[in-house]
This record gives structure tokens, sequence and C-alpha cells, in this order.
């Protein structure tokens, strides 16, 4: 009888539990569409133009200004053969080597003279060559030292490279603090650090304008801008609140910041009761007895 029971109480759970499924089979389905909530006041809007267009204009600035620096130290090459003094070694070879052959005519500039030849032939060439690709001072026209006061009549021991090596080694950062130093974004819309040896002239001001606006406060911003500035002042409130100087007569001292223990007066008749320890973030502010922090007097 027992196990007849049993056995009608499986049938009669199987017979609920197929029912219950045919029942939410034939029920009309709902797409997660039509589940979801759309209420406006929930929907944010999760990408702003304006904003990307700012950060676009922050990289501009960045990028331009490393690339202004880089192109200012890097200092254009010189000219090996002024380093190697050829024009020097060119004139020796001519005075000396000519003496060996028959056509040499002392204090003569004939036409089949060796020293002639090689003036008219290299050096001439040379000189031309120099003057145009070389126009300017040693380092790149960023020293002193002037390639010009080395020249073919100075027989002496070439030392270009010598003193070249000397000035660079010796230079100093920023000697010219107007181009070579830290200079603001804004600098750079009115000042081009890339002036040696010759002035470049591709420095737009009005793209630099134009960057610094939209990048720092633009026209059409106010969906992030003005919160974004609003709580960038209350961080810097706050953090004056904690870093300051206590006093600082618009912030004063901030809170009392309990440590979690207990100290004992002794001194006083009432030492058995325990006193809240604390101590105060800002700098010349000390706990007073009621748990708050002031001034310190001295």
């Amino acid at each position: 009888m027992a196990i007849l029971n049993r056995t009608k109480y499986a049938s009669f759970k199987f017979l609920t539990l197929t029912g219950i499924t045919l029942l939410s089979l034939a029920m009309p389905s709902t797409s997660k569409a039509s589940m979801t909530v759309t209420n406006p006041a929930l929907t944010t809007k999760t990408c702003n133009a304006t904003y990307y267009e700012s950060l676009k204009s922050r990289a501009w600035l960045e990028s331009q200004r490393k690339m202004r620096q880089v192109e200012n130290y890097i200092f254009k090459p010189d000219s090996v053969l002024d380093y190697a003094c050829f024009d020097i070694e060119s004139n020796i070879a001519a005075k000396e080597i000519e003496e060996i052959f028959s056509e040499y005519h002392s204090g003569h500039c004939f036409p089949d003279a060796l020293d002639c030849a090689l003036q008219d032939i290299v050096i001439s060439t040379l000189e031309k060559y120099q003057t145009s690709n070389f126009n300017h001072s040693f380092l790149g026209g960023h020293s002193g030292l002037s390639r010009v006061a080395h020249n073919g009549s100075n027989r002496t021991m070439c030392s270009v490279m010598k003193d070249v090596w000397a000035l660079a080694k010796c230079r100093n950062f920023a000697e010219n603090a107007g181009t070579d130093g830290f200079l603001s974004f804004k600098d750079y819309a009115s000042t081009d650090p890339r002036l040696l040896p010759t002035a470049c002239t591709n420095n737009k001001a009005s793209d630099w304008n134009d960057h610094l606006a939209n990048a720092f406060k633009p026209a059409a911003a106010t969906a992030w801008y003005k919160p974004m500035t609003t709580a960038a002042k209350n961080i810097s409130d706050t953090q004056d609140q904690y870093l300051n100087p206590g006093n600082d007569a618009k912030l004063g001292c901030g809170s009392f910041i309990r440590t979690g223990i207990s100290i004992k007066d002794t001194g006083s008749i009432f030492f058995r009761v325990g006193k809240v320890d604390g101590v105060c973030s800002n700098p010349a502010c000390t706990p007073d007895v009621s748990n708050k922090c002031v001034l310190m007097t001295f």
C-alpha cells in the first residue's frame, strides 16, 4: 500500500512539472529589449565630441613642444672637412710637393704650377661648397668658434676638432634661456626656438592659439568643462585645507582626526577617565582639550 501511494505521488509530481513547463512554453516570448529600463532620467551620454577634441588639441600641443625643443637641441652637423682642416693640408701639399717638380716657380703662379692648379681645381670648389652649406659657426651655429678663422693660409697644427669637442663638452643647459629653457604652450605661440643655424618660418601662432583655446577652455564645452573645473576647484580647496599652514587666514585648521587610542591624564583627579587621542593634519595646528584643531601659539 505504501509503495502504491509513493507511486501515485511521483506520478502527480511529474504531471504537475509537465503542466508548468507546457504553460511556460505556450506564453508569448518577450524580448530583452522590452524588459530594458528606458527611463530617460537614467540615460547618460557616454560620448562627448567636444571633450575628445580637447584631448586631441592637448596631444597636439604636447607633441609640438617636444618636437620644437628636440629640433633645437640636436645641432646641425659641422663639416668633416673643417674638422680635418682639409684646406690647411691642401695648402701645405701644394707648396711642399711642387718643389720636387721641374715646373716649380717660387713666388709665381704659372699655368703649369702645382699650387695654382690645386687652388683652382680643389680649394676654390671647396670654398664655394663650404660657404654654401656651412656658413655658420661650429656646433651648428651654437658656438662662438668661427670656421672662417681656420683657413688655408694657416700652416699650423690642426686643432679644430679638439676645440669643438671642448665647446660641446662644456656647454651648459639653457645657455639661451629665451629658447633653450622651459617654455609654456603660450610661449611657443610667439617664440620658435629653432633659430640656428637658420630660423624656421613655419611656426603659426594661430595654430597654437586655436589648440590652446580648444584644450583648456573650449567654447562648446558646457557638458563637461564647467563641471570638471568646479570639481577641480573643490579638490584643490580640500587639498589646501590639509596641506597649507594652519595660520592661513582663509583656511584655518582642519578637522580633529581620531587615532582610536584613549589616554589617561594622571595629573587630573579624574585620571581614570580616558581621553580621546587625535592629531591635526595641517601644519601649525594642534589638538585642544575639546578635541578640536586650533592654531599653535608660540
